[in-house]
């Protein structure tokens, strides 16, 4: 519950959605997916490609061997491993026109993995847009104030975007769209509604953890608070 409250800001929701309507797209980061899902391969594929086309960045987060070809450990993954990459993320480069050297020298250029929550955050800032089908990285993407859609696979990835207000699309959708201005035009983003919805699980978050018999954060009190402070300020104004 408490990761969509990492930023303090009580008017993100405003912050993005200028930034997905008003900016131009020039660098897209992809919260990778699981090779292991062979279902959501297509989709993989399409997100690599439009990732070379936008100076993009694939960060891992499963499984092991992935995670190792990110922090440059090639000598980690087998022979078995590297090719089944290949052939999941790009099967247009042919193993035996191109050598095994030609993907790991994209992995190395595009992929990118992170053990700590803040350096991840900052990293996620210098982007225009985050797309891909792992909840936990459009989440993150939107704390740091950079857009996010979510392919849901799923109805628990759709729930969970529904509860957080972070715009969603199928995986049927998402192959159907020629381009991401189109993938964008597809999808319904209001940065008031995105906001009000933050500080209602702020309220609900803040009051089961006092329940709990835990002591709440500044930071999550004045989030929480934030309509009742507007209003008591509006009304100091006046008298």
């Amino acid at each position: 519950m408490s990761f969509p409250l990492i930023n303090p800001l009580p008017t993100l929701g405003e912050v993005l959605e200028k930034k997905f309507y008003h900016s131009q797209l020039q660098k897209l980061v992809v919260p990778a997916g699981s090779p292991e899902k062979k279902s959501l391969k297509r989709v993989e594929q399409k997100l690599i490609g439009w990732l070379r086309s936008y100076n993009g960045m694939y960060v891992c987060q499963a499984p092991p061997q992935l995670i190792s070809l990110a922090r440059n450990g090639e000598d980690e993954v087998s022979k078995e491993w590297l090719n089944q990459f290949r052939r999941y993320l790009l099967p247009t480069l042919s193993y035996y026109t191109q050598p095994r050297s030609k993907f790991v020298s994209f992995i190395k250029q595009h992929f990118r993995i992170f053990f700590n929550v803040e350096e991840w955050l900052e990293f996620l800032t210098s982007f225009d847009l985050s797309l891909g089908t792992r909840m936990h990285g459009s989440s993150l993407a939107t704390q740091s104030a950079t857009p996010a859609i979510c392919i849901y696979h799923d109805s628990r990835t759709r729930e969970l975007c529904r509860t957080l207000a972070i715009p969603h699309v199928s995986v049927n959708q998402f192959l159907s769209v020629r381009n991401i201005k189109e993938l964008i035009d597809s999808v319904c983003f209001d940065g008031k509604s995105f906001d009000q919805n933050r500080i209602k699980l702020a309220r609900q978050y803040r009051e089961l953890l006092i329940k709990s018999g835990i002591s709440t954060s500044d930071r999550l009190n004045l989030l929480a608070d934030v309509k009742q402070r507007e209003h008591f300020e509006i009304e100091t104004s006046r008298t």
